[in-house]
């Protein structure tokens, strides 16, 4: 991936945004966001079920108000070390504000999701079940070598 800041953002908040670290969930209707985002409940995770509830949660994480849109300063809030420029590439009409709009057709351009998908979805089949979800979630949870 180009973006190192977008890269390190990834691997931290979309597997605990999206992908079951229930110990990092604090309500409960987050307790297990994998059968969340299991729409027609297979047991498995889709790209476009991931997209549908990734994305959104992504988004949420930076508007804290909860008014559609995010400034540099909220993003700062999260991430403190996030790029002006990086923020600017997403606020596509450059009003000073990125809305949910700007922020999915950015991270669709650049195959965010996709990106991850697919490292998450080792036995590639198309999906991320169970065991592939506890696999990478473990991997975060456990240090460096």
């Amino acid at each position: 991936m180009k973006h190192p800041v977008l890269r390190s953002f990834l691997h931290r908040a979309l597997p605990l945004a999206l992908l079951q670290l229930t110990a990092c969930q604090t309500t409960e209707s987050d307790r297990d966001l994998f059968l969340q985002a299991d729409a027609d409940r297979d047991g498995r995770l889709s790209l476009a079920e991931v997209k549908a509830v990734g994305l959104p949660r992504l988004f949420a994480r930076f508007d804290p108000d909860g008014d559609g849109t995010v400034s540099l300063s909220d993003v700062r809030a999260v991430q403190p070390d996030f790029d002006a420029q990086e923020f600017s590439a997403r606020d596509l009409n450059r009003d000073g504000r990125v809305t949910f709009a700007e922020y999915r057709q950015v991270a669709e351009k650049q195959s965010v999701l996709e990106g991850l998908f697919a490292q998450i979805d080792t036995n590639r089949d198309g999906f991320i079940d169970r065991r592939e979800s506890d696999a990478w979630t473990g991997s975060l949870e456990r240090p460096p070598h």
